[in-house]
């Protein structure tokens, strides 16, 4: 319910797509269609439906695996994307963005790179619509961010020392003179030293941020120890592959044991990904300190993924893809799904294009009153990113009642308006357990959100009023140990 009232804003130009039969005649015979709708305005106009198969979308997630290091041949025909180019010429205001949404049933719409395929037409920037309203609580002027890098050698390389080095370098320049970052660095031993020599070049230049750099190598003994799964009968390794299971990754484990008692805000992964048995899975080497294995990389699922960044306190998580991505399918997929499970904006992007827009993009996710520059920098990009985040960051539902809603409902249900939110607004090192409280509210309240409907039985609303009761309980709690 709360999805449908924020698309249906007055403000906000949405396109809708999905997976069904259409009204009219099928374009193939007893198939699924793409189904779309535009709506503008709170007007709902529908477009013409699109054949699966002359988009290039696979018809399963299975045949989807079998592309490796490509995408299908994508394409939009034509005259669709001319008819939604003339309509959106005609709105009211047609440097207004463009919210996507993948509605339900959306079968395996998210495997396709919907913002490359509309960019030009389109000419604005377009967003993916989020999962939740709820907005994050923060403060953006002081921000740590985790920067996970890894090149298993079982999938093809990546330069890791450039890319790492290139995406400090954007994230520092697109900051405000009032904000300051601390970024820390989690590589694979192989590229530390070299990633040290370009810190100091980086440190010259913009002195009043900060970088980490975390040696694996230094790490107690036995912290990345891990029982090897070999098959008895000589086998390859399963498709999940995972040495030991997901929640024991030894990467997550060495950052969360790094970070200790300090939150953090954002995590930003960058690695090759993988789509195995429904599910975008993230691929890194099989340790920090081990990349020996050349037949399979190890897997962190979305729902690790979700529960990591909840752990640490973050309300932010991005992907770096490299041009060569195993499955760049599998990483559009691993974002949705990620995008479902967390609160807070969700980036991904090529790491072989960052551009002015990859720097906008930053800058959108701590400030919305960037969106001006991030618009300015559309057009000139070859590398759309798809981002997920709240809506009004970028002024699209500045008068929406259900935003003003949501604001007082969390200064009830969530740290925001007692000493906690104080001490996570304040600037100064945040606890991990004090941000993880903050952020497991958040994503509490995100889920009764999604329930709320004025048609629940007397029962179901005796028991959403007693989850309120719950989620005000613990925040009080909190709040006096504070």
């Amino acid at each position: 319910m709360i999805r449908e009232q924020v698309r249906n804003d007055v403000a906000m130009t949405t396109l809708s797509l999905r997976m069904g039969r259409p009204a009219g005649p099928p374009l193939q015979a007893g198939g699924d269609e793409i189904l779309a709708e535009l709506r503008v305005a709170g007007r709902a106009i529908p477009l013409r439906s699109l054949d699966p198969r002359a988009v290039g979308l696979p018809r399963t997630f299975d045949a989807a695996r079998k592309y490796v290091y490509e995408d299908p041949s994508f394409t939009l025909p034509s005259e669709w994307l001319e008819g939604l180019g003339d309509l959106l010429a005609r709105r009211t205001n047609p440097s207004a963005p463009i919210w996507l949404e993948l509605a339900s049933p959306s079968g395996n719409l998210v495997l396709v790179p919907w913002e490359r395929l509309l960019a030009l037409r389109a000419g604005v920037p377009i967003f993916r619509l989020p999962y939740s309203p709820v907005q994050t609580v923060a403060n953006v002027q002081t921000l740590d961010v985790v920067l996970c890098a890894s090149s298993p050698v079982a999938k093809e390389g990546i330069d890791l020392g450039r890319v790492i080095s290139e995406l400090i370098r954007s994230a520092f320049e697109t900051l405000t003179a009032q904000q300051r970052i601390t970024v820390h660095v989690f590589c694979d031993a192989a590229v530390v030293d070299e990633i040290i020599g370009q810190q100091h070049q980086l440190l010259a230049t913009f002195p009043r941020h900060r970088i980490d750099i975390h040696d694996p190598r230094q790490t107690p003994p036995g912290l990345f120890d891990l029982p090897v799964f070999v098959p008895s009968d000589g086998s390859p390794l399963p498709e999940t592959s995972a040495e030991t299971p997901a929640a024991d990754s030894p990467w997550l484990r060495w950052i969360a044991q790094t970070l200790g008692d300090i939150g953090v805000d954002g995590v930003h992964f960058i690695g090759h990904s993988y789509l195995s048995l429904g599910n975008g899975l993230l691929a890194l080497a099989e340790s920090p300190t081990r990349n020996s294995e050349t037949r399979w990389a190890r897997f962190i699922s979305p729902g690790e993924i979700a529960q990591f960044l909840a752990r640490v306190g973050a309300w932010y998580v991005g992907f770096s893809t490299p041009a060569r991505n195993y499955s760049p399918m599998g990483l559009r997929l691993l974002a949705d799904q990620v995008a479902r499970l967390h609160v807070g904006p969700v980036l991904v992007h090529d790491a072989t294009e960052i551009d002015a827009l990859f720097g906008a993009a930053l800058q959108l996710v701590v400030d919305p009153s960037a969106y001006e520059a991030y618009r300015a920098a559309w057009p000139q990009s070859q590398a759309w990113p798809t981002f997920y985040c709240d809506p009004t960051r970028t002024g699209s539902v500045e008068a929406m009642e259900l935003a003003n809603l949501v604001s007082y409902q969390l200064t009830e249900r969530t740290l925001l308006g007692g000493p906690g939110g104080a001490r996570i607004l304040s600037g100064e090192p945040v606890p991990t357990w004090l941000a993880a409280a903050q952020r497991g509210l958040e994503r509490s309240n995100a889920e009764l959100l999604q329930t709320r409907t004025t048609e629940h039985s007397p029962t179901q609303k005796a028991a959403q009023a007693g989850v309120e009761a719950a989620l005000k309980f613990i925040t009080s709690i909190i709040d006096k140990n504070m």
